[in-house]
């Protein structure tokens, strides 16, 4: 597991730090701001998906958790 996909935030570098050093060494930021990023799949090598809540809307968590399922 080296991939993950954070799903909301605007700035990461604590969170990418910290991802780092649990042994992540990719990490896709979508910060969920833009309505368009509810039609982006989640890239097929992607082991964790991050989603922090309280800078995303509804409609984008819901999708999220419905892509990850499917997975």
């Amino acid at each position: 597991m080296s991939s993950v996909m954070v799903v909301g935030g605007d700035r990461l570098k604590h969170i990418t730090d910290r991802l780092a050093g649990e042994g992540f060494n990719e990490v896709i930021h979508l910060d969920g701001r833009k309505s368009n990023m509810v039609k982006r799949e989640i890239p097929e090598h992607i082991g964790v998906v991050l989603v922090i809540t309280d800078f995303i809307n509804h409609n984008m968590a819901k999708v999220i958790k419905e892509k990850a399922k499917k997975q």
